[in-house]
């Protein structure tokens, strides 16, 4: 299946809960990071949105990607009954769903079998965490593809990374402020060249403060890229938490589709209680703000400091 809308964004930025809003609509099929299951890492991660020479194999890997059917993208939860299957498919899917990890126990890698109706013509809904710097390549030159982009204020999106390093809640040996791959492609554009963030810079950085850049750098590329392009569109995490129904209206709208109770339904749960890390049940209004609690001033100013002239700054006046 062609993948008909992309929910991108960096890391703990708000994409689970805006893909469930999204997967929660009875006329989308939600595919939960397919390219964490089908990568590429041959291609380029950050490519020249123009170069023609890797449109073509990129194309290609997003429709593959449309046709990942592995149980970490279909059976994330929760479930949602959809009008593209019988009333019995839904049934087979949450089978599926709750047998497919008992396989992955044995060591198996089992996929799940869709029940769709032949007439069935779901929108397809792609949400991945890896793609940013692929997105812009991709909105260029697919242009009936649409693209939604996920920003986070930097304090709030580095902050929740520190907090599931803290908790244990990321993979083992794994640290995002130790990555510079986004230094190495993206440095010698304008914004970091002008700012003089280079690796000997980014060697003297703290954690944060190199948080703090790949934040910038990343988004500094996007927001470019994606400015202008009537199948794009930008949205701020915190302008979904301060009004979740008219956020979700409009991420709804923007997959061509109309308003649903289940939809509406889904919406009153996940923003009741308070949930685990990788949950989508959270207080939005606290879940927006709360690194004005986890971080101290310094850190907050080192944040605004290393980010500061960016695009995706001044989305947040910094």
């Amino acid at each position: 299946m062609t993948v008909d809308l992309l929910l991108c964004g960096l890391p703990r930025s708000g994409t689970t809960w805006a893909g469930k809003i999204l997967d929660s609509h009875p006329d989308t099929l939600y595919l939960h990071e397919p390219d964490s299951v089908l990568r590429r890492p041959d291609l380029p991660f950050y490519p020249d949105p123009r170069d023609e020479a890797v449109a073509a194999p990129l194309g290609d890997y997003l429709d593959a990607l449309g046709r990942v059917r592995a149980p970490r993208c279909l059976a994330k939860r929760p479930l949602f009954p959809k009008a593209w299957e019988p009333r019995a498919g839904y049934r087979w899917r949450q089978l599926q769903a709750v047998g497919s990890k008992l396989l992955e126990r044995a060591g198996l890698r089992p996929g799940i079998r869709l029940w769709m109706r032949p007439d069935a013509k779901p929108v397809v809904v792609c949400k991945s965490i890896e793609a940013a710097g692929r997105l812009p390549l991709w909105a260029r030159s697919r242009p009936g593809l649409r693209i939604l982009y996920l920003v986070r204020h930097p304090a709030g999106q580095l902050a929740s990374l520190i907090r599931g390093l803290r908790e244990g809640a990321m993979p083992a040996g794994f640290d995002p402020s130790e990555d510079a791959s986004a230094l190495r492609a993206l440095g010698h554009r304008p914004w970091a060249r002008e700012r003089g963030h280079d690796q000997a810079a980014w060697e003297g950085m703290s954690p944060v403060e190199r948080l703090a850049l790949r934040w910038a750098l990343v988004n500094d590329f996007v927001l470019e890229a994606l400015e202008g392009l009537p199948n794009a569109r930008v949205l701020r995490y915190e302008d979904l938490c301060a009004d979740p129904e008219g956020g979700a209206r409009e991420l709804v709208a923007f997959a061509g589709l109309g308003w649903h109770a289940q939809t509406a339904a889904f919406l009153r749960l996940s923003t009741a209680g308070q949930g685990g890390y990788y949950e989508v049940r959270r207080d939005p209004r606290r879940a927006a703000w709360r690194w004005r609690e986890e971080l101290t001033p310094q850190e907050v100013e080192a944040v605004e400091r290393v980010v500061a002239g960016s695009r995706g700054a001044a989305l947040y006046g910094l």
